[in-house]
Order: C-alpha cells, then sequence, then structure tokens
C-alpha cells in the first residue's frame, strides 16, 4: 500500500509518522533495523529496546499515491500527534526535512535553536499587523528570511502545548478542508469514519470483539463503519482507551 503509516508505542502512545510507496517493505525495513539494533532513528530505537517489540503497533493510516501530496499528507499527521516532539513522538524532523540533505537539516535546526515558542509566536503577530516585512523581521532577530517564512506558514515551532485526541482529529480535518488532493480517502466532515462513533462505542466495540463472537467484518456492518475503522480502534490506535 501506498501513503502514511503509523508506529504506535503502547506504553507511552508516543508514534512515528511515515510514508512510503510500499508501506509493507517499509514496516519490514524498520523491523529489520531495529531487531538489529542499527535503527537510525536513536529515540525510537531505544524506545524499541526498553520495551520491547510486542509493545509497538504498525498501522496505516492512509493511501496517498502521489509523492508530493504524500509529503503533504505525511506534515499533516506530524503536526496532529506533534511527534516532531521528542515528548510525543519519535520524528526527528519535520515530512518536508526528510527529503532535505543533512548540511539543510543542521542549518534548519540552527535557525530553529535560535528562537523559542514566544519568539516565534510575536514574529507571526507581527508580520500579521501589516507594518512588518519578512525582511525587517529577518534583520531584527537575525534569522534568514526562509526561516521567518517557516515560522509564518507554521512549518517549525507549531504548537504551545500537547493536542489531545480530538483536537488531533480537528487539525487533520480543518487540514482536510483547507486544500484539496488527490487522496483515495478522505477524513473530512461527515466522511470522517470517526465522526460517526463515540468514546462509548469503541468501547463497546473492543469489548464484543474480544469475547471471540464478533468478527471484524461483523462488527464493520453492525456499526456501518469501515473494516479499517474497525481494526485501527481494536488496536487502540482510534477513540484510544
Amino acid at each position: 500500500m501506498t501513503g502514511i503509516y503509523l508506529i504506535v508505542n503502547k506504553v507511552n502512545n508516543k508514534v512515528y509518522v511515515g510514508s512510503s510507496k510500499s508501506s509493507v517493505h517499509r514496516k519490514k525495513k524498520h523491523i529489520y533495523y531495529l531487531r538489529k539494533g542499527e535503527h537510525k532513528n536513536k529515540h525510537l530505537q531505544s524506545s524499541w529496546n526498553k520495551y520491547g517489540e510486542s509493545k509497538f503497533i504498525f498501522s496505516f493510516l492512509e493511501e496517498v499515491s502521489n509523492k508530493k501530496e504524500r509529503i503533504k499528507r505525511e506534515q499533516i499527521y506530524i503536526d496532529a500527534y506533534m511527534s516532531c516532539n521528542p515528548k510525543y513522538g519519535y520524528n526527528k524532523c519535520s515530512a518536508n526535512c526528510a527529503i532535505l540533505s543533512e548540511e539543510s537539516r543542521k542549518k534548519i535546526s540552527n535557525a530553529v535553536s535560535k528562537l523559542n515558542m514566544e519568539q516565534a509566536e510575536e514574529i507571526r503577530k507581527k508580520y500579521n499587523t501589516g507594518r512588518y516585512t519578512r525582511s525587517q523581521i529577518s534583520k531584527e532577530y537575525g534569522i534568514a528570511v526562509v526561516t521567518i517564512s517557516r515560522v509564518l506558514n507554521y512549518k517549525i515551532w507549531r504548537y504551545n502545548g500537547n493536542l489531545s485526541q480530538e483536537e488531533k482529529e480537528k487539525y487533520i480535518q480543518e487540514k482536510n478542508k483547507i486544500g484539496g488532493s488527490n487522496k483515495k480517502k478522505s477524513f473530512s466532515g461527515s466522511n470522517n469514519p470517526k465522526s460517526k462513533l463515540s468514546f462509548e462505542i469503541a468501547e463497546e466495540i473492543r469489548k464484543k470483539y474480544n469475547t471471540g463472537n464478533y468478527s471484524q467484518g461483523r462488527l464493520s456492518k453492525e456499526y456501518k463503519v469501515g473494516k479499517h475503522t474497525i481494526r485501527m480502534i481494536i488496536k487502540n490506535i482510534y477513540w484510544r482507551e
């Protein structure tokens, strides 16, 4: 499957968001290097070593065939889960950063380190007054214009705190509304499978499935949602306990 995938640590709920032309192949690659202890993501490797393979879930989030669109969708999920923040996830950088050279990553990292969240919000407020250009702000803070643009476009310093699961879902829905895409699945508005359910119903689904008397297909028909949604609920990805 081509699209966006998610790795979840069931112990602390930290996540890694990724995208790939073949999520099945990418999953095998992740597991191969994690088992060998040679994964390039040291944070993820450390957690894998600490909690064990059984504490991690791999799941497929969304099918997106177009490469450029895939990167955009990946970034939406990274933002929603705040997975670039080591408190909440394992991503080392944004989706766009993942395709940059090592030198470019270092430049971005050094630029970001000169700011803090309060300064980023201050920059946005100044720019929105209409009295400051990006160049003026760049000189005032000693930061490159391209970095100022990334701050203004919320590419860096996005949030001043964690998001709840409900807020993550709303964020993804709003992003879906803003720009069209070539994706095959939509998670906005009435098309959002989770909007048909509630936390109580999700718990009910898990309980029924755990009795062994209900298959995922049967639950899908009973609650009139896709099998993928049922699977994500059972795996505790949607409507987490």
